[in-house]
């Protein structure tokens, strides 16, 4: 006769984690089918310590080759959306450049700043209340260009703080 084979926990445990899985999988497909879509904003967060390199430090370090690897994309499902964007350099005090251009290459913005929008140890657990805000008049992925002006293209010209939303 064959022993059963030993596992960490006993039979009912695992049951009970079957049962979990197989209640979660069927909640996650019945909301997938109940909802015709699914919709979700923001920008990617990487963690409150992982910087971004503005636009001439990507082709200083060797980052970008072109406009396109330079560039951060939101994608205009419809004309109208609000671009939101909220920046820190490397210090609150440091000169930043916003640049928003269409899915047609075309410049459609062009925001100074003489401070960050936000500040460089905010923890971004609460919704951003002074970001710079451009309404789309079209469709398709537009392209936005960071730069911090007050720094030379090396390793600290970047932005401790970011939220493109």
């Amino acid at each position: 006769m064959l022993a059963e084979p030993t596992y960490c926990g006993g039979r009912e445990q695992r049951r009970g984690l079957l049962r979990a899985l197989g209640t979660a999988v069927v909640c996650l497909v019945a909301s997938c089918w109940l909802s015709p879509s699914v919709r979700a904003e923001g920008s990617a967060q990487t963690g409150l310590t992982q910087y971004l390199f503005d636009r001439a430090a990507l082709f200083a370090e060797g980052y970008a080759k072109g406009d396109q690897s330079g560039s951060l994309f939101v994608d205009i499902l419809n004309a109208g959306e609000v671009i939101n964007i909220s920046l820190c350099g490397d210090e609150l005090t440091d000169d930043l450049q916003i640049k928003v251009f269409n899915a047609a290459n075309v410049l459609q913005l062009t925001e100074n700043l003489s401070n960050g929008n936000i500040s460089c140890s905010d923890p971004m657990n609460a919704p951003l209340t002074n970001p710079v805000r451009f309404v789309t008049t079209s469709v398709g992925a537009h392209r936005i260009e960071l730069q911090n002006l007050s720094k030379s293209t090396d390793q600290s010209s970047f932005f401790e703080r970011f939220d493109i939303s």
